[in-house]
Parts: C-alpha cells; structure tokens; sequence
C-alpha cells in the first residue's frame, strides 16, 4: 500500500511565467455605436403550447413591443394568438410572412427548427422565461433585447455599425479600399460513424463592421474516409467557396481582391493537412470562375482548447482588448493570444491565434486589431466576445445543424450508418437546411 501511495505523489509548483502584453486601443467599445436599424416592419405571428396561460403571453407581447420602441424597431404582434400541441399543429400555424415565435415549456426545439426547411422563419422562447418576466421587472428589458436582436437579424436588419475616425494611412483605409471577403469555417464532429457538419460564412457586403444580416453562409455534410472516425478538413471546401464568391459579386458587383480566412477547431497536429488542403480548395474555387482570378488570400485558426492562463500582477483579469505575442506563445508560428472578452467570472480564457498563410503581408498591428474588432461584431451581443464574429456564426450554424440533424436521425443506430442504405450527404444537407439561403437561422 506504502509503494502505491508513492506512484501517486506529486509536487505542485507554485511560480508563474512573467510576460508582458498589449492594451490594443479601445475606443470602439463606447463609442461610434449606432442604434438598431430596419427599413421594414418586423411583423410577428405568436404561437404557443397549450397550457400557457394567455394573460402571460399578452404581457410577453406589450413587453415586446415596449422595448422595441426603446431601441427604436418597429414591431407588430398579430393580436390573435394560436394554441398548438403537437409539431404538425404549429407547422399549420406557421406564416410566411411573420416571424413565428414559438412559446412553450417542452419545446421540440430540433423538430421546430427541421420546419425552416419549408421556408419558414422561427424563434423559440420558453414559457418559464415568460412568466419569469412578470416576476423580476429587472430582467425585462434584457430579456426582451435579447430576442429583438435575434429577430432584427433575422429580418434583414442591423443592430449597430462601429465607426471610426477618418485617419489618413490608418489599415482600415488601405487594407479595405478593394473589396474584402471576410469568412469564417468550423466542423462538428459525432465521431460514431454518423457524418461530420461543416458550416462556412462570409460577408455578404464589402461593410464588414457592421453587426447585421450580411453574412451567407452554407452547410456541407460529409462521411469519414476509411476507417476514421471523422473528418476534419472540409471535403467540398472549392464546391462550398464557389458558392460564396457568387453570392458575393452578385451582392456587390466585385470580386473580392483580398480573402481573409478564419478557421475554428483545428488542433496543431492537423495545421499542415487541414490548412493546405482547404488552401487549395479556396484557390480552385477562385480559377474555376476565372482562370487569371487570383486573389491574396489569408488564413488564421482559432483556438480556445489550450491550458494557457493569464493573470495580471494585481491577480485579476486582463483587461478587454490585451493581447500577448512575446515569450509564452509557440516558436515556430506567427501567433498571439488575445483578451477580447468580457470576463464576468472566474479566470478568462483568451482564443489563441495561429496565423499560417499571409498572402496580403498585413503584419501583426493588422491582425492584433482587426481581430479585436471583428469580435465586437458578434450581433447578439453588444460586448465584445472571445470570438470573430464570422467564426462566432460559423460555430453557431454548425451546432444548429447538428441539433437538426438529430431530430431527424437521432433514432438511427450506428449500424444504419454504417451500411449500404445510409442517405446522401446531399440529401442530408437539403433535410437540415433552411430553404432560405440569405436567413442568418443560427443566431
């Protein structure tokens, strides 16, 4: 027993490594915010699970409505409310024309969701998130904020811009004078044989500072090769770029001169093969439209999955916007970990960044701030995240998927996978994707 309690002994240090960092400016948190914006009406069509009681639903509506005027969104809640109980009862209820919400306790949320299919457009609330409402008068107006960001984007609108002063020689004037595709890339994965989920978004306008609908985005379902348990890199990576370079000179009327690629969920061991493979695929994707098509193109991976902790001398978080590039980061990349969230508690984790493939040389002022920059861009939130924002919705969409994805095949086992009778990643894709390919439905 004495020579087993030995094998178990450890000796903990208790130093710390010393570096410094960077506060990179911060003006934009304050200022240059513009309110919510949208030309058009959001009309909203109420549906709710028997056994809500009505009078709380009519509150949830004047609340609603309330603080839209607040934020200055012109909403409209139909007055009659229609009482469902089963998924087919709410596919009968839903409108084209409205935004449904969608209110009860034990929401179906994967089947709800599986409708967008038929080109409706859906917002889930719980019902205890309703009747907590007429509890605590201090959540309402977060609350509802919340869900009004979710439906202004979802109708096409904007919920704020950040502005900058007008500075001769400042980046943003020379690295986006031509038109500039900012995108964003993540894969999940179930690892039991079912396929993986990939998601891709980029801007849809050449105004990338702006926390709005503009961004398409597109999924692709793909099976392992061989034996693996999944896959990684994004098989259709051209197929999927292509799509999105037409959509955005169909937006535009450009062809975007500079391509800056953010990738989410890519381990060092898999840089070389991830990366160049989906390098490739985006260079393909650029000749096959036109063979003299050769934008400059860049690609960063993000990383959260990391055990490296930061603490200022006084023991407390590093500030929002705090970025270190000296002394802990890895040898043999250019890369740096940057703070750009707000942390509320414990100890922040920051996203640590790999940047492996600069064709447009922007340097390390570029990507310290840009990035930071791009994570106040993330539109449910007016803080600034721990993400870029095109990375932020790429994860999103991927994790909606999945949530589709078991709605529809979560009763299959692994065998059904396995076997000759398995459907098509095409077919897959067509069953949990919104028919609606400019409707941003992960946010």
């Amino acid at each position: 027993m004495e020579k087993f309690k030995n094998m178990l002994e450890a000796t903990i240090e208790s130093g710390f490594e010393s570096t410094t960092g960077n506060l990179l400016c911060r003006d934009s948190l304050c200022n240059g915010r513009e309110n919510c914006s949208n030309d058009r009406r959001i009309n909203i069509n109420i549906i709710a699970f028997k056994g809500c009681h009505i009078n709380e639903i009519k509150g949830f509506c004047q609340e609603l409505r309330n603080v839209a005027g607040k934020i200055r969104l012109n909403v409209y809640t139909e007055k009659h409310i229609c009482y469902v109980a089963s998924i087919d009862d709410i596919r009968r209820a839903l409108s084209r024309e409205h935004h449904n919400i969608i209110i009860g306790e034990d929401l179906k949320y994967g089947e709800i969701k599986l409708l967008e299919k038929y080109d409706y457009h859906t917002q889930c609330v719980k019902y205890s998130t309703v009747t907590n409402l007429r509890r605590n008068e201090k959540k309402i107006f977060n609350t509802m904020k919340n869900i009004l960001l979710k439906l202004n984007i979802k109708a096409g609108g904007t919920n704020w811009s950040i502005t900058f002063p007008d500075k001769e020689g400042d980046w943003r004037g020379t690295v986006f004078r031509d038109s500039v595709m900012i995108v964003g890339a993540d894969v999940t994965h179930f690892n039991d044989g079912r396929p993986s989920i990939a998601a891709v978004v980029c801007n849809r306008s050449k105004f990338v500072f702006t926390a709005g609908s503009s961004y398409n985005f597109k999924i692709a379902v793909q099976y392992p090769e061989g034996n693996k348990r999944s896959m990684e890199y994004i098989k259709d990576m051209q197929a999927i770029m292509t799509d999105l370079l037409r959509a955005f000179y169909s937006a535009t009327r450009e062809k975007p001169a500079k391509i800056i690629y953010y990738r989410d969920g890519v381990s060092m061991g898999q840089f070389e093969k991830t990366v160049l493979k989906e390098l490739e695929a985006i260079q393909d994707a650029c000749t096959s439209l036109e063979e003299i098509y050769e934008p400059k193109i860049s690609i960063v991976v993000c990383t959260k999955r990391h055990d490296q902790r930061f603490i200022k001398e006084d023991g407390k978080n590093p500030e929002t916007g705090t970025v270190v590039s000296k002394n802990l980061v890895a040898p043999n990349y250019f890369n740096f970990y940057l703070f750009s969230q707000h942390v509320i508690q414990g100890t922040g984790v920051p996203c640590h960044y790999y940047v492996l493939y600069d064709d447009n040389k922007l340097g390390a002022y570029f990507w310290h701030n840009f990035t930071f920059l791009l994570c106040q861009l993330y539109a449910r939130c007016q803080k600034a995240v721990s993400y870029p924002a095109p990375v932020y919705y790429a994860h999103l969409a991927c994790a909606s998927s999945r949530t589709r994805f078991e709605a529809r095949y979560g009763h299959e086992n692994r065998n059904y996978w396995q076997g000759d009778n398995r459907p098509q990643e095409s077919q897959i894709e067509e069953e949990i994707t919104p028919k609606d390919k400019k409707y941003m439905f992960y946010i």
